[in-house]
């Protein structure tokens, strides 16, 4: 394995291997109804974005397919289309890493779907070797990222001709079969497992109130550690900035994937379902609990700080570029994110009462 695939190897256990703190939380007053939460983060935001999901892989497949046939400009576009729309809602379901999403045993869906760096020489290697095996654990030849570095990298049409043509559509074809095999499989999953989660109102660990919440602020961290503080060289230890660790180095949705996935990250927040009309959400749970209402109010104040230094800039920013010459917007990016982490993560555990039962690794 490459140094950079070791090195997010190393990340996604961090954020992934649960270990439970020796933690004291305050319980907070018995008044909120938890299954209203439950109930709207199920039917709202994420059966819906588990159908999303599928849905796009179903289309990126079926592009892939008919650009392997054609090998043509405007199909590969279409392709590439298919990537981007599917990337996105992957976006929307990262914060549900539990249950269904975490039974294989290659690992959860984040892992086999969105791992990076990609290692594009063992994917190379693979392709030359014929070997399209998907089911093994080397997460860093699959997934979206993977598919991306064959849809995108400089040279795509001229590496699609040629003697190893045959062979690099083969690989491109199961890569896009996977994907799409992910998704049906955690959609079908995840509509017989969402009865049980709406009905486990307990908030203790292991609890959907407790999973959900966990992997709620897992995937905020991931977020703030890796698609940004990385590649700025902000994390314990760099010196530098790495633009080579930008979750899309080839497509240059490192960007837009930072804000699709903050945004559905809030969303949970609010309760905002996908019709974009608010329901019950974190904020209605923490405000009902003592003491939570100032919390609340700084937390709202704090998604408003993030959107100020991360909205303004233009989704077409390459972030692989910004972090390089332009890296105080990277750095208040990351220290606005960091500072929510004290509320959602601190306070809003003692204030509810919700142990925090995993360790990100980050001192946080």
């Amino acid at each position: 394995m490459s140094r950079r695939g070791v090195l997010f190897a190393c990340f996604v256990s961090l954020l992934a291997v649960g270990a439970c703190k020796d933690k004291e939380v305050v319980s907070s007053d018995e008044v909120f109804d938890r299954s209203t939460l439950l109930v709207q983060v199920s039917d709202a935001l994420l059966l819906p974005a588990f159908d999303s999901l599928a849905t796009s892989a179903e289309e990126l497949r079926n592009s892939v397919e008919h650009f392997s046939k054609t090998a043509k400009a405007e199909d590969l576009l279409i392709a590439q289309v298919a990537w981007f729309k599917a990337f996105r809602h992957f976006q929307a379901t990262r914060m549900f890493n539990f249950g269904p999403s975490e039974t294989s045993l290659l690992g959860d869906h984040n892992e086999n779907l969105g791992t990076w760096p990609i290692d594009t020489a063992e994917v190379e290697s693979r392709i030359e070797s014929a070997d399209t095996k998907m089911q093994d654990f080397r997460r860093d030849t699959r997934g979206f990222g993977a598919l991306e570095y064959l849809l995108f990298e400089p040279q795509v049409l001229v590496h699609f001709q040629g003697p190893l043509a045959a062979l690099r559509f083969s690989y491109l074809n199961e890569l896009a079969k996977d994907i799409r095999q992910w998704s049906a499989r955690l959609k079908n999953d995840w509509l017989v497992y969402s009865p049980s989660f709406k009905h486990d109102v307990g908030k203790s660990a292991g609890s959907s109130t407790s999973e959900l919440y966990n992997h709620w602020i897992q995937s905020y961290e991931l977020l703030k550690n890796y698609k940004v503080a990385l590649p700025a060289g902000l994390q314990v230890g760099q010196t530098a900035a790495a633009p080579n660790l930008v979750e899309s180095p080839f497509a240059h949705a490192s960007m837009q994937s930072i804000k699709w996935q903050l945004m559905k990250l809030e969303a949970i927040w609010y309760g905002i379902g996908i019709d974009g009309k608010e329901g019950i959400g974190f904020d209605d749970y923490l405000q009902k609990a003592t003491g939570g209402e100032a919390l609340r109010n700084e937390i709202i104040a704090q998604w408003a700080a993030i959107h100020k230094v991360l909205y303004p800039i233009d989704d077409t920013v390459k972030l692989s570029e910004l972090v390089v010459n332009d890296p105080a917007k990277a750095e208040a990016i990351f220290t606005e994110l960091q500072k929510m982490t004290r509320f959602i993560k601190g306070d809003m555990s003692s204030i509810l009462g919700i142990a925090i039962t995993y360790s990100s690794g980050d001192g946080d």
